[in-house]
């Protein structure tokens, strides 16, 4: 959940205690006054695990959702009140800040045996001198790079866990990659985002969350690293009061 003066965005929520029949580990921990305040919901891709539909029927329709290319069928029945599907590029202005959609390397069909295309995403939303970068799922790829050189974000949420067995790094990144990713992007803070509530692959539950931290200790990052568990908040701010 990303908060503003004027928005509070939810990207890819779960709430539910299951997904592909497995219990979450750690309760979601929002709110539900929290998710009534919510204005614009940003999906990544289509997987059940990010395209949720039971969590998106909690949030108010007056609030705006924002999906990849081929996936506005999937919520047109949710009623919500303006769906819009972002290419790679394309810009949306929402309360007192921007989100542009930005390209990923990962599979955005529904589920394993889906045939149609549809695209997933990343997404950059900045809020006056303030910029956040949400990966979504995605592999290791240069448009790290190219995003770095053209937005500069200031935060990065970069995904941690589902990469082994080593084929897994096709669609996911492994800590190693993800101080990559991070060096790619020139960013200021790094939160790992996408491990701990549902297992994504085979690697021992603490072992990404531990491997990032030793990763950033030997690179002397370790201050840029900013691990938030369920249910805690951070304040971010210029040092003028921004």
């Amino acid at each position: 959940m990303l908060t503003t003066s004027r928005a509070r965005i939810l990207i890819d929520p779960h709430l539910g205690e299951f997904s592909a029949g497995i219990r979450r580990r750690e309760r979601a921990c929002l709110h539900p006054a929290d998710t009534q305040q919510v204005s614009l919901v940003l999906i990544s891709h289509a997987h059940r695990d990010r395209l949720h539909l039971p969590s998106l029927r909690l949030i108010p329709r007056q609030a705006g959702l924002v999906v990849p290319p081929g996936c506005a069928s999937l919520v047109k029945s949710l009623g919500f009140s303006a769906v819009a599907e972002l290419a790679p590029g394309q810009t949306l202005a929402h309360a007192d800040l921007t989100v542009t959609a930005l390209a990923a390397s990962h599979d955005g069909r529904r589920g394993l045996f889906g045939r149609r295309w549809r695209s997933s995403l990343g997404y950059l939303v900045q809020c006056g001198e303030e910029t956040a970068y949400y990966a979504g799922d995605t592999a290791y790829f240069s448009g790290f790079a190219a995003i770095g050189h053209r937005f500069h974000p200031r935060v990065a949420l970069l995904p941690i866990a589902g990469y082994q067995p080593p084929g897994q790094r096709s669609q996911h990144m492994s800590p190693l990659d993800v101080v990559h990713a991070f060096a790619d992007l020139g960013a200021e803070l790094l939160v790992p985002v996408g491990h701990g509530a549902f297992p994504m692959g085979y690697e021992p539950d603490h072992e990404p969350l531990a491997w990032l931290g030793q990763l950033c200790r030997e690179r002397g990052i370790a201050d840029r690293l900013l691990v938030l568990r369920p249910g805690e908040t951070r304040e971010l701010g210029r040092p003028n009061g921004g």
